[in-house]
């Protein structure tokens, strides 16, 4: 197989063109470039050599209805285009070398990224770095390398090296990208050109190099490529039919593709990849209505899919939806649970590409350029009855609209376009539906938008249950961003018509950090009235700032902790009189002893105790009655609460026993036991009467302590003691959690087990920036694993602070073991420099 032998150079030929002889000085130049630098930095690849390219010359050909109808130079362009196209994956060891340094970058590529997302190998980093850039690199090495070539032979002041260059680029390109930067008709010479039919053929001629003859085996084996590269080297071997284009009985070029498949998961794959033919092929015939005869594609619009499977079942068949059905589910209350939802997703949205726009503007700024400012203006104008939500963000191009804005679940910020931009900014869109959230509050909508790097406005008009979008493009310069226009008789009557009801959802449902936003009422003498809307910016007295305890998280509580959380003495511990039995005699402690040591009464980490109800003669008849009345053991102790406050008795046992004198028997429940308990009334002014029996509670103290120290901390040991967050002694509380400035629910609990007993929550605002928490789809909560590390988050960041706040270095050495042996830092995002050395378990 050679270049004289492609029946496009046998075409220039036989007219004795001077194309004929610059293609082959160009061929000889670059071809070793091709056959041996691309497989040394690729060599688990497809091959990417002149053979491949020859092969696309071939398939080209096939694809132009009469090649006798296209000019000399338009037949070199698509040559030179499928010799040249691949060569920007040719490198040297100098370019790797400044691409690990950052000393050779590409906009929109960022190498550390890439090299964090493959494991720190620099091989794969590399080769994925130059896989994403190459037409790129081919566009440039066509311009800096080899533009002395490109001219028209009786005109050598005439080049036509852009062009090529551009035509090559498309060929990765977004097929918008095609059409917005390739023209239909260009003259250079006495040639008109039309670079979109030269672009789209190049797209089409690669595409179709499928099958063995790419991969041969004897360099399949040599190669030995693993993983991913061995499954994308064997479905080539699937397709048979080295022709893959014919012509019906009617004169329509019809592609199809022959051959068995064995596995499935291969199968798959190739269907994939037909599906993407497809899709091109449709792209062609789209692009083609509007060209001249000669370079319309005859060519049908399904492939032929000939390719068998064994064992298994997979051709065609494959998931398909209900777009009204689907539409439904994704846009109404059942997802969502309430309209003004619906609201919330539209602002997030203006919110991002506000943001985005900054980040944008912030990193191709000019020193005497001023800052980017984001602005969100809220509209409600009676006088059309329409409600807008305008911003100024980076808008939409015909591109993104296709792409992600009319695709369900096709979310731009998941985009590879998107992850690879050197950007910090964390979005809050993720699922690519939020938009459908919209027709719960309008039955129309209509969209104006303009990219920010277009000078043209796209206007969609979108119906509820109707899956076709009419749209229109019109020149208007001075409008930047996106508009949303809903219908505002429909919105009003969500909010009952009530605007101070809707301005107190903006104050309270989103963080607007870095935004103006601006709510606009029309009056009824069409003048508008501003509303101030907050900024998410609030006080919240007597918080402190945690944010800088965890990753990618701003956390503000009032949090509260026990007077006494180093507990010595027993009465830190038991804070009402206390008394223990040793010897047969009982020994008192009254409430506030500070003398006697807690670690004289600690076994294991655990201290039991009995409450004891002292029950004196005033007290007797109504317990008599209670237990007349009442069956029920809490029933009796609440009764006895309710009609008489009794002192109580705290009482240990030294040997560690629950009381060294067992009950002799148990009447009516655990809590009545009946047994000789006069040794109390051995303590100087207390008395109990246990005529009816006493009324016990068992307790016990779950304890932590570093061996050697006498000082513990107290942990909860009861489900309904491990909520941080407390619900006596205010009217009030602040208490919200926001995703990424957009708030997702109210905090109701904080669960923490083994958690120190009384540190307590008040006032709570966090804002998750970290982009691996991401709210569930209606995003009105987390997933459960989220909120576990959500929570473990704000415990830990809390005894962070203690620790820093608390200056006995033997009480801090007791919270970071007490840290490093409860709580799980791997399953937080707590930072990782405050995470202990070894994880205790």
């Amino acid at each position: 197989m050679n270049l004289e032998n492609t029946k496009l150079m046998m075409e220039l030929n036989e007219r004795g063109s001077s194309f004929y002889f610059k293609i082959q000085e160009i061929y000889r130049e670059v071809e070793s470039v091709l056959n041996t630098r691309i497989p040394r930095i690729f060599p688990y690849y497809t091959q990417h050599d002149v053979r491949h390219s020859l092969r696309i010359m071939d398939y080209m050909y096939e694809l132009i209805e009469d090649v006798r109808d296209l000019n000399d130079l338009e037949i070199s362009l698509i040559i030179y285009a499928a010799l040249l196209h691949d060569i920007g994956m040719a490198v040297d060891e100098d370019e790797i070398h400044d691409i690990k340094n950052g000393k050779l970058t590409y906009e929109g590529l960022n190498y550390e990224l890439l090299l964090q997302q493959f494991e720190q190998d620099h091989t794969l980093a590399i080769q994925e770095f130059i896989r994403e850039v190459h037409a790129f690199r081919s566009s440039e090495y066509i311009k800096n390398k080899l533009s002395h070539h490109f001219f028209i032979p009786d005109m050598p002041e005439v080049f036509f090296v852009n062009e090529l260059a551009k035509i090559c680029e498309a060929h990765t390109k977004d097929f918008y990208w095609l059409i917005k930067e390739l023209e239909v008709n260009i003259i250079k010479g006495n040639y008109n050109c039309n670079l979109q039919f030269c672009a789209m053929l190049l797209r089409l001629g690669d595409i179709l190099d499928f099958d063995s003859s790419r991969t041969p085996t004897r360099l399949l084996e040599t190669a030995k490529p693993l993983g991913y590269s061995l499954t994308e080297w064997k479905q080539h071997f699937v397709i048979e039919n080295k022709q893959k284009i014919i012509t019906n009985e009617t004169g329509i070029k019809i592609v199809e593709f022959y051959g068995k498949c064995e596995d499935p998961k291969i199968h798959r794959k190739i269907l994939s990849y037909l599906g993407w033919v497809e899709k091109e092929i449709n792209n062609a015939l789209e692009i083609s209505e509007k060209f001249k005869n000669e370079h319309k594609f005859n060519l049908h619009y399904r492939i032929n899919n000939f390719i068998k499977s064994n064992d298994y079942k997979l051709v065609d068949l494959k998931f398909e939806f209900n777009y009204l059905n689907i539409v439904e589910i994704l846009m109404g209350e059942e997802l969502y649970g309430n309209k003004k939802f619906g609201l919330r997703e539209v602002i997030q949205n203006s919110i991002d590409t506000c943001n985005l726009k900054n980040f944008i503007h912030k990193q191709k700024k000019e020193p005497w350029e001023s800052e980017f400012q984001g602005t969100i203006d809220i509209i409600l104008k009676y006088s059309t009855n329409e409600f807008i939500i305008k911003d100024n963000g980076i808008g939409m191009d015909y591109s993104i609209i296709k792409r992600y804005f009319l695709e369900l679940g096709s979310s731009y910020y998941k985009s590879k376009e998107f992850r690879n931009l050197d950007s910090e900014y964390k979005p809050i869109g993720n699922y690519g539906i939020g938009f459908l959230a919209s027709f719960m509050m309008s039955s129309k909508i209509s969209v104006r938008t303009k990219h920010y790097t277009s000078n043209s406005i796209i206007e969609l008009e979108i119906e509820k249950n109707e899956q076709y979008v009419a749209m229109k493009e019109i020149e208007k310069p001075s409008f930047v961003g996106t508009e949303v226009i809903l219908n505002l008789d429909e919105f009003l009557s969500i909010w009952e018509n009530n605007i101070k009801e809707l301005q107190n959802y903006l104050n309270e449902g989103f963080l607007f950090k870095d935004i103006d936003v601006h709510l606009y009422v029309e009056n009824e003498s069409q003048d508008f009235e501003k509303i101030a809307i907050d900024n998410g910016e609030f006080d919240l007295t007597e918080c402190v700032d945690l944010s800088n305890y965890l990753d990618g998280i701003e956390l503000t509580v009032k949090y509260i902790k026990p007077n006494k959380m180093f507990k010595k003495f027993l009465a830190d511990l038991i804070n009402v009189d206390t008394a223990f039995v040793e010897d047969e005699s009982i020994v008192f402690i009254s409430e506030g002893d500070e003398t006697v040591l807690l670690k004289d009464f600690v076994q294991n980490n655990k201290l039991e105790t009995v409450e004891v109800i002292l029950i004196d003669d005033e007290a007797v008849p109504k317990l008599e009655k209670a237990i007349e009345f009442f069956d029920d053991a809490d029933e009796i102790i609440e009764y006895v609460w309710d009609f008489y406050m009794p002192p109580t008795l705290e009482v240990i046992s030294a040997g560690g026993s629950l009381m060294k004198n067992r009950p002799s028997h148990q009447e009516y429940s655990e809590y009545i036991i009946g047994f000789d308990i006069e040794i109390i009334n051995e303590i100087e002014d207390l008395f109990h009467d246990n005529t009816l029996g006493t009324i016990y509670t068992k307790k016990e103290y779950e304890l932590f302590a570093v061996n050697g120290q006498d000082e513990y901390l107290e942990l909860s040991d009861n489900e309904d003691e491990n909520d941080l967050l407390t619900w006596s002694g205010r009217k009030a509380f602040y208490r919200k959690l926001f995703v990424r400035g957009v708030f997702v629910r109210n905090l109701l609990s904080i669960h923490i087990d083994n958690r120190i007993n009384n540190i307590l929550i008040e006032d709570i605002k966090i804002n998750i920036l970290n982009t691996s928490i991401i709210p569930t789809v209606n995003r009105n909560s987390l997933k459960e694993n989220d909120e576990t590390i959500i929570e473990n988050s704000i415990y830990i960041a809390i005894c962070l602070n203690i620790i820093d706040e608390t200056e006995d270095q033997l009480e801090r050495t007791l919270l970071r073991n007490y840290l490093e042996t409860y709580m799980d830092f791997s399953n937080s995002l707590v930072k990782k420099k405050y995470h202990p050395k070894k994880q205790l378990y």
